[in-house]
């Protein structure tokens, strides 16, 4: 099979007209490793060789373009060519050279990410770990960097949170405490971090409690009276978190038998 012409329709990329009359596009890469200005002929076994390497080509430039833009880890990158409908055997050869150029690096990764989550995030050690293992990154290197992070850092941070969270609870202290607990917890921290912080907290439940009872009264004496209005609101009060002396004696200073 000849190659009838070239021609240039990239800084980098040729389209190549065969005489069987199809058209396919080649790296000028892929030219002058095969040779192709020279060897005008080829046959189908050469021709599959030329189109497999051109596609890993293809496959490397784009994975060039793609981190450039922000680093990736192996997985992250790996992901995008599968995406891309790159075969497996041209992902792998592709990420072996970019590990090798140095592209890929998941340590350096892990730096940068875990960089990112200390002063871009409220995230906790675990959540940060967990993530990065979804990445398929080795968890001794993940490890070996969350231990490295001064504890006052994460402390900064719990204490950051329970301040936002203090300014807006509209419940009682200990309602907020098991509430703050489990959020916290949900954003990777452990008990040992916060456990004190949050023993410390002393909220003062009047304030919110005349609040609250002063709401659901008014709302509830639109379909309640009389015992059950006080049951009802009784139930309610208690599910908040309040105590059973202050809901007696909200009850009494605003109803009659």
């Amino acid at each position: 099979m000849k190659i009838i012409a070239y021609k240039k329709i990239n800084i980098n990329e040729y389209l190549i007209k065969l005489q069987n009359h199809s058209e396919i596009k080649l790296y000028d890469d892929t030219i002058i490793k095969f040779d192709l200005l020279l060897l005008k002929e080829i046959d189908e076994k050469k021709l599959k060789e030329i189109i497999d390497y051109n596609n890993t080509l293809s496959a490397y430039f784009l994975a060039i373009k793609y981190l450039t833009k922000k680093q990736r880890c192996k997985k992250e990158t790996s992901d995008y060519l599968i995406k891309k409908e790159f075969s497996k055997n041209t992902i792998e050869l592709v990420i072996k050279r970019l590990e090798k150029e140095g592209y890929i690096n998941d340590i350096k990764y892990v730096n940068a990410y875990i960089n990112d989550q200390i002063n871009l995030t409220l995230n906790g050690p675990n959540k940060i770990k967990q993530n990065l293992k979804k990445l398929n990154i080795k968890e001794d290197i993940i490890s070996e960097r969350i231990e490295q992070i001064d504890d006052e850092i994460f402390t900064q941070k719990i204490e950051k949170i329970v301040e936002k969270r203090i300014k807006t609870n509209k419940k009682s202290n200990q309602i907020f405490k098991n509430e703050l607990k489990n959020y916290l917890l949900n954003q990777g921290y452990l008990k040992e971090q916060f456990s004190n912080i949050v023993n410390n907290i002393n909220i003062d439940d009047n304030t919110n409690f005349f609040k609250k009872a002063n709401i659901l009264y008014k709302k509830l004496t639109r379909k309640y009276e009389g015992n059950e209005l006080k049951m009802q609101l009784k139930n309610k009060l208690y599910m908040q978190g309040f105590s059973l002396e202050q809901i007696n004696n909200y009850i009494e200073s605003i109803t009659t038998d």
